[in-house]
């Protein structure tokens, strides 16, 4: 049994970012890290049971190409919170608009994620 206290991420970013926001994620108290992937196809096919509470996404600089992976992750786990992390401001309003709870620009600090992560409301 899960305890409904933990809150469980999945994260979809490139791989030489992995291990250092694995190694953040893992180090929050009320997080577990679930899943890691550098795609939306390998997180799909990743065996993720139950489905995760929280899915991080990096989004490429094509922004539509983001909202289509984002529309594709809300199928499987519609449930889910969705932050995405963008390369522009104007970005960020163009992603909440298509789905995603909470847009943030790369190269935020580590704090600015803790927080968005904590305000994941089930």
């Amino acid at each position: 049994m899960t305890d409904p206290t933990i809150r469980t991420i999945a994260m979809i970013v490139p791989d030489w970012l992995q291990k250092s926001l694995a190694v953040l994620l893992n180090s929050l108290t009320g997080f577990r890290l679930v899943g890691t992937a550098s795609s939306v196809d390998e997180l799909l096919l990743g065996e993720i049971s139950p489905g995760p509470d929280i899915i991080l996404l990096d989004v490429p600089k094509d922004v539509t190409r983001g909202r289509e992976e984002l529309t594709r992750l809300k199928s499987n786990w519609p449930e889910a919170y969705y932050i995405t992390v963008v390369s522009k401001t104007k970005d960020c309003a163009y992603m909440l608009a298509h789905g995603a709870d909470k847009a943030l620009i790369k190269g935020v600090p580590p704090d600015v994620l803790v927080q968005a992560l904590s305000q994941y409301q089930e």
